[in-house]
């Protein structure tokens, strides 16, 4: 099983900013992208060390871009990653049921085995975990995905779900 010590900082950091948000996620339309970088910005904050490093919306980092079969660009929103050929954690996020299937294709893709993907030429690293975030108003009601070896992992998605529901 995949290391989760990061998926835990990834869901403190989630619960630490909307503790602190002063009502104001109480409409997350339009706002997926001060999400994320309030959220990784508190998870650079406690996890970040010399090998260790959180970034939005990464850079190539002298590698192809991992496309899909359509040949569409996999850019995860936030990855928790050693630079260049480590990937820890790819995540995803949504304020919107919009799109939610292209996201997780995105995310089984990138936690897909790199001996198991067909047609795969670029060095995109493989990502041991996962994420699908659903940003609500209440954090109660946020919705998250676990994706591990190319598929959600519905054990994991279960334990992370109620963490959201705990006080």
């Amino acid at each position: 099983m995949a290391d989760t010590k990061y998926l835990e900082a990834l869901i403190e950091a989630i619960k630490f900013v909307y503790e602190r948000s002063d009502g104001y996620f109480k409409t997350t339309e339009g706002r997926e992208r001060s999400m994320v970088f309030r959220i990784a910005h508190h998870l650079a904050h406690n996890i970040e060390n010399k090998e260790v490093f959180v970034d939005i919306e990464p850079t190539r980092c002298e590698r192809k871009t991992k496309r899909d079969s359509e040949g569409n660009p996999i850019i995860p929103d936030l990855i928790i990653h050693k630079r260049i050929d480590t990937g820890y954690v790819a995540v995803e996020f949504k304020c919107s049921r919009r799109y939610w299937k292209n996201d997780f294709n995105k995310l089984k893709c990138l936690t897909t085995p790199e001996e198991q993907r067909e047609n795969d030429n670029s060095s995109t690293p493989h990502y041991e975990i996962g994420v699908f975030v659903y940003l609500t108003n209440e954090i109660k009601n946020i919705e998250i995905n676990i994706f591990t070896d190319g598929c959600e992992n519905t054990k994991l998605t279960k334990i992370y779900q109620e963490k959201f529901k705990e006080k």
